[in-house]
C-alpha cells in the first residue's frame, strides 16, 4: 500500500561512511545457516509487497538457502506492533512508520523499498464533498502518527488547507469504509480493497497520492540484532525478493495469480492496481540507498522526520543509520 515513492537528494558524509564501512564488513558474508530458526517476516497484504508472496509461493527463499516464515497481519499497524514487540524479525511497513519506530527507539533498519504509491492511496469522501476545497470544516479519518497522517496533511496543503481547517479523526485505513457508512467521518484515507468497498457504498475519491509524490513508500525493515547476527540470511532474503521481482516481470500471469490470491482479489484486478503503484527495480533500490545518488532517501528521511516533529508525533529525528543500504548495494543484476 502504500507509498508513492521517492524523490530524494543530498547525502551526508556520515551516511556515506556508514554505508562504505558496512559494505566492507559484509564483503564476504558467510553462507546462510540452515540450523537457525526461520526468520519471521510480518506482512500486511498489499500488491506492492507482492514479491514476498511470490518468493514464498515459488520457493525462492528456500532456493537462496534461508528459512522464512511469513506472518500475515490484517493491517500495517498490527505488523508494526508485532515488530516493535519482537514477535517477528522483519516486517513490511511504510518508510514513515519505520521512521516513527526508530524515533521511539525501536531497533530497526530499513533494507529494501518495495514500491511507491502513485495513486493507490486515496482520500475518499461522501456526497457532501465534490472537491478538495469542500473538505474544509469536515471530519477526515486518518491513522495518526503513520504514513496516512503525512499523506492527508500533505494533500490538504497542496489544496491550500491546513489541519486547522478540518477535524482529524484517528481511524485506520482499513476501517474507513465502515466509519463513512456509520457517519463518523465525512472523508478518510484508505486503499484497495477497502477503497472499492467505500465507493460501492456511494463515496468517491477526493484526492490521491498522485498529489503527494515521495510520501508513501513500502519497505522491508529488520531488527538490528538480526542484521548483526545473521547478515547472510538477510542478504539471502533480499536475493529471494529479487528472484521474485524478476519472476513477476517475466511471468506476469502466474505471478499476478499469486498476488491476487494473497490479497483476496482476482488476477484481472492486478494490472489496473499496478498502474497506481510503482514497483521498484533493483537499480532503483540501489539509487535509493546510495547516499551520493540524486534519488537518495536521505532527503525523504528528513522531510518526514521534520513533519512528525512539527506534529508532535516524535521528539527528534532518528539517526540516518535507520537506512541500511549494505544489502541492496551488494546485490547484482540477474537475468530474468
Amino acid at each position: 500500500m502504500k507509498i508513492n515513492k521517492l524523490s530524494f537528494g543530498i547525502a551526508s558524509f556520515g551516511l556515506v561512511a556508514l554505508l562504505i564501512l558496512s559494505a566492507c564488513n559484509a564483503a564476504a558474508p558467510a553462507a546462510p545457516n540452515a540450523d537457525l530458526p526461520a526468520i519471521r517476516i510480518g506482512n500486511n497484504q498489499w500488491i506492492g509487497n507482492g514479491a514476498i508472496d511470490i518468493a514464498d509461493a515459488k520457493g525462492f527463499f528456500a532456493k537462496e538457502g534461508v528459512k522464512v516464515q511469513i506472518v500475515n497481519y490484517d493491517s500495517v499497524n498490527a505488523g508494526n506492533t508485532a515488530f516493535a514487540s519482537k514477535q517477528v524479525e522483519a516486517n513490511s511497513t511504510v518508510l514513515s512508520d519505520a521512521i516513527a519506530q526508530a524515533s521511539a527507539k525501536v531497533p530497526v533498519q530499513v533494507v529494501w523499498v518495495f514500491d511507491t504509491s502513485v495513486g493507490g492511496d486515496v482520500v475518499v469522501g461522501n456526497s457532501s464533498i465534490s472537491s478538495p476545497a469542500d473538505l474544509k470544516g469536515k471530519r477526515i479519518g486518518l491513522s495518526y502518527g503513520t504514513f496516512g497522517h503525512v499523506f492527508v496533511l500533505s494533500g490538504l496543503a497542496k489544496y491550500g488547507l491546513t489541519r486547522d481547517d478540518v477535524t482529524l479523526v484517528n481511524i485506520a485505513g482499513e476501517d474507513v469504509p465502515q466509519a463513512l457508512a456509520d457517519g463518523k467521518i465525512d472523508a478518510g484515507h484508505t486503499w484497495e480493497p477497502y477503497l472499492s468497498t467505500a465507493v460501492k457504498n456511494g463515496n468517491h475519491p477526493i484526492f490521491t497520492s498522485v498529489d503527494t509524490p515521495g510520501i508513501i513508500e513500502d519497505t522491508l525493515e529488520f531488527q538490528i540484532d538480526t542484521i548483526q547476527k545473521r547478515p547472510a540470511d538477510v542478504q539471502a532474503v533480499l536475493r529471494a525478493l529479487q528472484d521474485a521481482s524478476n519472476y513477476w516481470a517475466s511471468n506476469p500471469d502466474d505471478a499476478n495469480q499469486i498476488v491476487a490470491k494473497a490479497n483476496g482479489l482476482t488476477p484481472a484486478d492486478i494490472p489496473d492496481l499496478l498502474k497506481t503503484d510503482h514497483i521498484y527495480t533493483l537499480a532503483e533500490n540501489q539509487a535509493i540507498f546510495n547516499p551520493t545518488s540524486p534519488q537518495s532517501a536521505t532527503t525523504t528521511l528528513k522531510t518526514i522526520s521534520d513533519f512528525f516533529i512539527k506534529e508532535k508525533v516524535i521528539q527528534q529525528a532518528p539517526a540516518q543509520s535507520v537506512l541500511n543500504g549494505t544489502f541492496a548495494l551488494a546485490l547484482s543484476a540477474k537475468k530474468q
